[in-house]
């Protein structure tokens, strides 16, 4: 099988947008007690062979995505489901985070700059 190839730049920004967009739903958002359900979340992992699971091991693959309109009309213990995802092994994976991390501060650093009052205009 072929090795994991990283994603561009402007994937890894596209995607920290839409992540700090709320647009994705990630492997990051289950809680901790409840990583037993990734397969049930992430179903295209359940129904993987065992070489494609090794596969996701060998390369580092540490972080399932999909966009939230893509999700199954019904859910397990309040998560959404997919038949489908995107993966990223802990490089890439780590690159959208950080990406998103700027996205939000630079987004706090312009809402500094509303006079005080203004925001409420917004709501």
């Amino acid at each position: 099988m072929a090795k994991y190839v990283n994603k561009s730049k402007k994937v890894i920004n596209e995607l920290a947008l839409d992540l700090f967009s709320g647009k994705i739903f990630t492997s990051d958002h289950i809680r901790e007690n409840d990583r037993s359900l990734m397969t049930s979340i992430f179903m295209p992992i359940l129904f993987s062979e065992d070489d494609f699971v090794e596969w996701m091991k060998d390369n580092k693959i540490t972080f399932f995505y999909e966009y939230f309109d893509k999700a199954l009309s019904m859910g397990i213990n309040g998560y959404p489901m997919f038949f489908s995802m995107g993966m990223l092994d802990e490089k890439d994976a780590k690159l959208v985070w950080e990406k998103c991390d700027a996205i939000r501060k630079a987004v706090e650093a312009e809402q500094e700059k509303v006079p005080e009052g203004q925001m409420d205009l917004l709501d």
